[in-house]
């Protein structure tokens, strides 16, 4: 395998990005997820930098994030979409290849596979060359969680004869994936076995074919490698560096009426996959050993009544909060007065954990994510293991640890992440 891991500390762009063009092309920004922040700061960072920068989306929400984000975003999609499946991804590529064929981009970045499978048909016989965000690939899709295999078109190219031979040794990579996907590769119909191989050859040539792939984890990069034989550029971004030094705008420990305890913070949707239960369970578990502590589970979602009534089972009444879905302007107090950030997501890499660590606060995350050294010996990160137990241990060491809160979680700001990306987009060789 072929990775190559870039750090870029300082750079000048000026005069080199005046009247150059980009396109990031993003499907559908619809939710508040890492893929589409990421996709809306990149925006922000390369208009910044003097880059006429346009993202091209068949579907937006500007209420996204707040609506935070006042991003140049051009909607294409013809008046009418057909009603049949393949004239629908015709006329999508049809209007995407129009749009890019009318900007003329210096530069084209798409987002995860899918993205690639568009932009791959959208430049075929064409001089433009595109790059990738690939933050997780169709092993990891949410709508997979607990054997719910069939759901999306595009994840059945993940059961075609092109993935077949990596298929076991990825899914037993992770416990995630053991949770999340079959064991053995499910039966299908002749239709949609047929569909099957198609999307999964597609979704090979149409990632190879990227100039480069940018991912965020080197787990994330023995993935692709493992599933297209391409290197990666592994780089890392999770927030803005005006968070350092930020002032609250509100006490939440008084808001909350918990000024005398420590705050375990989880934000999060309130998701399957997220694993709250477990972060309840395991907090059910450290209140018998100490009083000094509370739970505020930010988020809303399709187990929130579950995980409610969870803590209410578990007499938590009073010390777990579920103060719903956290408005934009009010996340950075959350953070602010935390002591402990926690998640069990099964993830490589949480943009929503990593702001904590820009925030200074201590974090404790799964065995499954990535963890650089530097964050575990300087007291910044506590992995768990996967059980009640092993996450009540790690927060009740990270509770009592003094980190060392040095510069090690300053490296992960998007002013960084940018511009490596922008100095490697302006170089002519391909990543392999």
């Amino acid at each position: 395998m072929f990775v190559v891991i870039i750090s870029i500390q300082e750079m000048s762009f000026e005069g080199k990005l005046l009247n150059k063009k980009a396109v990031i092309y993003h499907h559908g920004i619809t939710g508040s997820g890492g893929s589409e922040r990421i996709t809306l700061e990149e925006e922000k960072y390369f208009k910044a930098m003097g880059i006429n920068t346009t993202i091209l989306s068949f579907d937006y929400d500007s209420s996204v994030f707040n609506n935070t984000y006042s991003p140049n975003i051009k909607l294409i999609h013809p008046q009418k979409f057909s009603r049949f499946f393949w004239i629908k991804i015709l006329q999508k590529i049809l209007t995407l290849r129009a749009a890019i064929q009318k900007l003329q981009p210096d530069y084209i970045l798409g987002v995860g596979e899918e993205g690639c499978i568009y932009l791959y048909f959208g430049t075929l016989f064409t001089h433009y060359k595109y790059s990738a965000h690939v933050p997780q690939t169709i092993f990891w899709d949410l709508q997979t969680y607990g054997d719910m295999w069939d759901i999306s078109p595009l994840l059945l190219g993940r059961y075609s004869r092109i993935f077949e031979p990596v298929y076991k040794e990825i899914r037993n990579f992770t416990a995630g994936h053991k949770e999340s996907l079959p064991k053995f590769i499910p039966k299908m119909s002749i239709k949609k076995k047929i569909f099957s191989e198609i999307i999964g050859l597609v979704t090979y040539i149409a990632v190879r074919k990227s100039r480069h792939i940018f991912v965020l984890s080197k787990i994330m990069a023995w993935e692709v490698n493992k599933m297209y034989k391409r290197g990666t550029i592994i780089l890392k971004g999770a927030y803005p560096e005006s968070i350092f030094g930020y002032m609250p705008l509100q006490n939440i420990k008084e808001k909350l009426g918990v000024q005398d305890k420590k705050i375990v913070l989880s934000l999060c949707r309130l998701e399957e996959k997220k694993r709250v239960d477990l972060t309840i369970k395991a907090f059910a578990v450290l209140v018998e050993k100490r009083e000094d502590i509370a739970l505020i589970i930010g988020g809303s979602g399709t187990v929130e009544v579950e995980l409610k009534n969870l803590a209410q089972n578990l007499g938590l009444n009073g010390k777990v909060f579920f103060p719903g879905f956290i408005h934009e302007t009010e996340m950075y107090d959350y953070y602010y007065y935390c002591d402990v950030f926690v998640s069990a997501d099964h993830s490589d890499y949480d943009i929503t954990t990593y702001m904590a660590l820009g925030f200074g606060k201590k974090v404790v995350w799964t065995i499954e994510n990535e963890t650089e050294e530097n964050l575990i010996s300087e007291r910044l990160v506590f992995p768990a293991d996967i059980t009640s137990e092993g996450f009540a241990n790690a927060l009740n060491l990270a509770l009592d640890s003094e980190c060392n809160n040095s510069i090690a979680a300053g490296k992960y700001s998007f002013e960084t992440y940018f511009a490596n990306i922008l100095k490697i987009l302006g170089s002519k060789d391909k990543s392999n």
